[in-house]
């Protein structure tokens, strides 16, 4: 019942089937040149509709290998914002914290994350995910762009300024990264009910980028470390939020 009613237009398609099958049938008793339409009509309606099954049938298997594909690449996009944030731009969201010479356009720039390429190039097929994943994953690339953006304007603008950024610049952008966190845990929540193994690749993600840091670890999950620095708890009651384990 379920796959019928996401798919539809299968089920306008078999009544309109059946009703052609009778039409087929009428034509084929008639034993004369209408048999022949009888036939056609017939072929046809089948032809279409196991096509048309055929994809609905896959859809379900395409929708976890794209959602599988983005998410590796969203944890990796999460994590990298979450590092960032930890050290140094959460001391900066404080103005006393943004003293003139803390940043220079050319370590500013090293923090501009690497473009989407997973998600850019299927933007397209979005509409086979389940659930909210799509607007969560579109919600989180707008403010992982504007980021992006800030970081090349405020560097080109600061570029020969000899006290380096300004501190409320400074600020400004210690907002904006951090505006990232709360849409970057929701589209990991959303779009992990369509991944096997989601907390893998999690843990993965953060541990790459924590391996490469100085100091001392910050403990916690990738989704709880955002949920800190965000000022949010780590599961909101979307899909997928769930430990592997109590899943099982």
């Amino acid at each position: 019942m379920r796959f019928w009613t996401k798919n539809k237009e299968l089920g306008w398609l078999a009544i309109a089937m059946v009703i052609a099958l009778l039409f087929s049938v009428a034509m084929i008793s008639r034993s004369d040149f209408l048999t022949n339409v009888g036939f056609l009509v017939l072929g046809a309606l089948i032809a279409m509709f196991t096509t048309l099954l055929g994809d609905a049938a896959k859809r379900p298997a395409q929708a976890r290998d794209l959602a599988r594909a983005l998410y590796e690449e969203l944890a990796d996009r999460a994590a990298r914002c979450c590092i960032d944030c930890e050290a140094p731009w959460h001391e900066y969201l404080d103005i006393n914290n943004c003293s003139p010479g803390n940043m220079d356009s050319f370590r500013l720039r090293k923090f501009a994350p690497s473009a989407p390429i997973i998600y850019q190039s299927t933007a397209g097929h979005l509409a086979i995910l389940e659930n909210d994943a799509p607007q969560a994953l579109i919600k989180f690339y707008h403010f992982l762009a504007a980021w992006e953006r800030d970081i090349k304007n405020i560097a080109a603008e600061s570029q020969n300024n000899k006290g380096g950024v300004a501190p409320d610049a400074v600020q400004f952008l210690a907002r904006r990264l951090h505006q990232t966190l709360a849409p970057g845990l929701r589209a990991l929540q959303a779009l992990s009910s369509l991944v096997d193994e989601y907390a893998k690749i999690e843990a993965a993600a953060i541990a790459g980028y924590d391996d490469m840091r100085r100091g001392t670890r910050p403990k916690g999950t990738l989704r709880e470390r955002m949920a800190a620095l965000a000022g949010m708890p780590p599961n909101n009651g979307l899909q997928g939020d769930a430990p592997e384990a109590a899943r099982a």
